[in-house]
């Protein structure tokens, strides 16, 4: 892990965390003893108090907020099963506390659901997919899911708000778009896609429309990056709730152009 330098003037400083996997109200520990649930909101406090040297400026998380147990992936579209009432109670309550801390820190955030959460339950406690404008950037949030092979899939929603961000007037800016799962590179890995299997029509229409800096993603623990066509940066940082608890540091200038590129910085809370 790197060390993080000063942050340069004008830039936009976005720290990434995705698959925490946390287990607080929830009970037990994922699955896995390199998950370490039970220990993700002490890290988040520890996170919180590298900040002041940081300087972020917003927070984006991209699923796997919580790690539900006893199911089937949820997120699947039509496959969710039913879930108790007391395993959806302590996700509620660990949503609220992942929001609390959120909210606590003063940034603005962004924040999806991934295949471990709870997509009904997610949205009682975070809003749902859409376009958030923080910091002179668009954060644009897709709840996608995953069919029953386990390969991503964008839904019908949406597709439509893909089309929307890159294509109408209204949204003409720089973008920062979230998703769980993986836009580039292609990665398979235990048996399953990672990455959508659309033969790059995603990342063409994003290259084409000038307007996306970056694109944050989750789901594949060891990460993963990739750059394409006009400097846009594809970024699936590591699981944050693994040791060292790492996260990914994203430098963006709003007010220059696509080909300006976006500065990565691998960190750790440890």
């Amino acid at each position: 892990m790197s060390q993080v330098p000063r942050k340069p003037d004008g830039v936009v400083r976005v720290v990434h965390l995705t698959d925490l996997h946390m287990r607080q109200a929830l009970p037990g520990s994922a699955e896995g003893a390199e998950r370490l649930s039970r220990e993700v909101p002490a890290a988040l406090g520890r996170l919180e108090a590298k900040f002041a040297d940081w300087t972020p400026d917003a927070i984006a998380m991209t699923g796997d907020l919580l790690d539900i147990p006893a199911v089937l992936y949820g997120g699947v579209e039509g496959l969710d099963p039913v879930i108790d009432a007391a395993t959806t109670a302590a996700a509620e309550e660990d949503y609220r506390w992942m929001f609390g801390w959120l909210e606590g820190t003063g940034l603005p955030y962004a924040a999806i659901p991934g295949n471990h959460d709870l997509e009904d339950v997610f949205q009682r406690v975070f809003p749902g997919p859409g376009v958030n404008a923080a910091a002179g950037l668009r954060f644009v949030r897709f709840f996608d899911v995953v069919d029953g092979e386990m390969s991503p899939v964008r839904t019908a929603a949406g597709a439509r708000l893909m089309d929307q961000v890159l294509g109408d007037p209204a949204h003409n800016g720089p973008q920062v778009h979230l998703q769980h799962y993986i836009l580039a590179p292609d990665v398979f890995a235990k048996n399953k896609h990672y990455t959508y299997q659309v033969d790059g029509a995603y990342t063409a229409a994003i290259e084409a429309s000038g307007r996306v800096r970056c694109t944050l993603s989750g789901h594949h623990h060891p990460g993963a990056l990739a750059e394409g066509a006009g400097g846009v940066v594809y970024s699936t940082a590591p699981a944050f709730g693994e040791a060292p608890f790492p996260v990914r540091l994203m430098d963006i200038d709003p007010a220059a152009g696509a080909e300006h590129p976006v500065y990565v910085i691998d960190a750790s809370v440890d």
